[in-house]
């Protein structure tokens, strides 16, 4: 997918669609790098729990790669926004069953 990006990462729509779907390719390999402590996800608010980690993910693993594709400010806000969300279910899903 990277070379995708870096071959076609230029052509003014098709640049953006191959920069957003890869930081969500990206945003599902993080959560493999994600620790999570068994205490706080069994706590009731299992949920924020699992935001606070995603943000931080987020911001550790994939900002900077998300801020080298050098995307328009709205694109990277709405792309920050589903790659948390991403994490988020990700985390849900191995974790909360």
């Amino acid at each position: 997918m990277k070379t995708l990006v870096d071959t076609l990462g230029w052509v003014p729509v098709l640049g953006s669609v191959l920069k957003t779907t890869y930081i969500a390719n990206c945003a599902k390999d993080v959560i493999m790098k994600v620790n999570v402590d068994e205490k706080s996800i069994k706590s009731d608010n299992a949920s924020e729990y699992l935001k606070d980690l995603a943000e931080e993910a987020y911001e550790e693993f994939l900002e900077p790669e998300v801020n080298k594709l050098d995307l328009p400010t709205l694109v990277t806000n709405k792309a920050k926004e589903k790659a948390i969300d991403i994490i988020v279910e990700g985390l849900k899903k191995k974790y909360i069953k």
